[in-house]
């Protein structure tokens, strides 16, 4: 990959609308370490593509804090709304709550209206059934006699 970069950096430092640029390129032989090998690309990749990648860099350094602050924008509006949401449900759930209280209440008396009906219509129908009784047994008694 080194021997194509350098290649290719020959061609563009030949080329005449290069001029303004020299570049020095440096032969590998093969007895260089790793590191050394690798600081060259570095080198050739900063020569060939310096600008572009600090261009990219800075787009990219744009982009990242477009999609920060998009963000903490979407975390504060998703949280208001979150809010305004929970608060709704809450105003519902104490509405719900007061009118089922309500009812139970409305209920809890038609019921103890409803017992005391069925009590005084019981004492009465006790009575009738007691009066019964008596003017049988009275009925009964004089026919014997």
């Amino acid at each position: 990959m080194v021997r194509k970069v350098l290649k290719m950096r020959r061609k563009v430092a030949k080329s005449p609308m290069n001029d303004t640029k020299k570049i020095a390129v440096i032969p590998t032989d093969g007895g260089g370490s790793a590191e050394q090998g690798a600081g060259n690309v570095d080198k050739i990749r900063d020569i060939l593509f310096g600008s572009q990648i600090k261009n990219y860099e800075a787009r990219f350094a744009r982009l990242e804090d477009t999609l920060a602050r998009e963000t903490a924008e979407l975390k504060d509006t998703m949280r208001s709304r979150f809010e305004s949401v929970e608060g709704f449900f809450r105003k519902e759930a104490e509405t719900l709550s007061g009118r089922l209280k309500a009812e139970k209440e409305e209920r809890n008396e038609g019921l103890k209206s409803i017992a005391r009906d069925l009590k005084s219509a019981s004492d009465t129908l006790g009575k009738k059934i007691l009066e019964l009784d008596n003017k049988t047994a009275e009925e009964q008694s004089g026919l014997r006699q």
